[in-house]
């Protein structure tokens, strides 16, 4: 089966808010989607959980390693992914019910940015930056340029899962 997006999502002891992560995309991916739980060595119930989402949808594959940290779960998930756009998402974090729809409408992008809120010390904080989809071509100072001043995490952007693949980008394990 093939996919629109592939969601990868480290797992390292988030039975506390992985639940809410998954089910946030759950609710609307429907078959356009995968969801890769990379369960990290968690000691906690995340692997039960994440387990049990896999079990009850066929688009959610669990895989279960050695803890390395969230760049060798990521990379892991990048080996598996089959969508033709790559997603990170972090397992504290949730996504808006409008995500995919949002995303849907800029697909002639290589790489895109969004706004995200983030919540620190109970408060919650919106990162207020203009939704940016750009293709790669003759743009890669730019993307770089997004990726180190626009929150330089992998999520709250969208990758074009070719460019990743033919340029071999893996997440640095150290």
């Amino acid at each position: 089966m093939s996919f629109k997006y592939s969601v990868i999502i480290p797992v390292y002891n988030a039975e506390k808010t992985i639940s809410r992560c998954v089910e946030s995309i759950v609710s609307q991916c429907c078959n356009s989607c995968e969801i890769i739980l990379i369960n990290d060595g968690s000691i906690d119930e995340s692997l039960k959980i994440c387990e049990n989402y896999s079990k009850k949808f066929d688009y959610i594959k669990v895989v279960n390693k050695p803890n390395g940290g969230p760049s060798s779960a990521r990379n892991k998930g990048l080996d598996i992914a089959s969508g033709e756009y790559i997603l990170f998402v972090d397992s504290d974090d949730y996504v808006l019910n409008n995500f995919f729809s949002v995303l849907d409408e800029n697909l002639d992008s290589d790489f895109s940015v969004f706004s995200f809120n983030y919540k620190k010390n109970s408060k919650i904080t919106d990162q207020k930056l203009s939704n940016d989809f750009i293709n790669a071509e003759n743009n890669f100072c730019k993307i770089m340029a997004m990726v180190k001043t626009r929150c330089n995490s992998p999520c709250g952007k969208m990758y074009k899962k070719e460019i990743i693949q033919k340029n071999n980008i893996r997440f640095n394990e150290d």
